[in-house]
């Protein structure tokens, strides 16, 4: 009878989604927020930078409201260390084999067209700010599989999650192929859509700033996607994991084969 009511009880839980007791608690990530003063920098090169003369902001926590933190503002030169750094990652990880990258970069041979996606290179991206740890590894883990190297922006209102999350990027992936920087996402989204080094821009933001973005990239040719202002339920399998974010992750090259004599 036990393992009965034990059974229901687990349907009940996947089917209502409720949240119930975890057994972790924050001491861990608070002791590390102690580490860093409770004073976080932009993790560049695999390091945490803290330039001086820069603003904070604070950052808290969503449910409780408590200021756990603050978090420097980037700068335009806080910008071109990140995009500098991913430049020079780009070359070593764009090269590997695709299983060394977790996902073969796809391949399709269509009679006489072979067709080949090849990485974008520097690809910047702008997170939302609802949903600020799963939208932030769902695009970072489809845009490297796929041989690019980050400039990221964490969400602008949370981005607590993103920096500790570089503590395990950091331990997984070359120094500079992951670059988080913090701030104003407005400021933080023209350097980016302006800097000639990044080759595509996802944003995600309000319906201003995804016109901004695709104004300014126009210039110098970016690949850009945004999301017009519109949300994106990062926690359905058909918006947060999507073949819309592979197919962004890449170009498609087409090669014509020589048929005959």
């Amino acid at each position: 009878m036990a393992a009965t009511r034990t059974g229901t009880q687990t349907r009940e839980i996947f089917t209502t989604m409720e949240y119930g007791p975890v057994p972790e608690n924050h001491a861990c990530a608070l002791a590390w927020l102690d580490t860093q003063k409770r004073r976080l920098g932009h993790h560049v090169n695999g390091k945490w930078l803290k330039p001086e003369h820069r603003n904070t902001t604070s950052c808290q926590d969503p449910i409780t409201g408590e200021t756990l933190a603050s978090c420097l503002e980037a700068q335009a030169e806080d910008v071109a260390a990140a995009v500098e750094a991913a430049k020079v990652a780009f070359k070593d990880w764009s090269s590997l084999p695709g299983a060394l990258r977790a996902q073969h970069l796809a391949a399709g041979l269509r009679g006489p067209v072979l067709q080949l996606q090849e990485p974008l290179g520097v690809l910047a991206i702008v997170c939302p700010d609802e949903w600020p740890l799963l939208a932030f590894v769902s695009m970072l883990s489809t845009a490297l599989a796929y041989g690019n190297a980050l400039v990221i922006v964490p969400s602008e209102t949370c981005p607590l999650p993103a920096l500790e999350a570089c503590q395990v990027i950091a331990t997984l992936f070359p120094a500079g192929l992951v670059n988080v920087v913090t701030g104003d996402h407005n400021h933080l989204t023209r350097c980016l859509a302006l800097h000639h080094d990044v080759q595509a821009l996802w944003y995600f933001g309000s319906a201003q700033g995804s016109q901004f973005v695709e104004w300014a990239s126009a210039e110098n040719l970016k690949s850009v996607w945004v999301n017009g202002g519109c949300p994106r339920a990062w926690d359905q399998e058909a918006e947060g994991a999507s073949p819309e974010l592979r197919i962004r992750a890449a170009r498609t090259k087409t090669l014509w084969l020589p048929m005959g004599d």
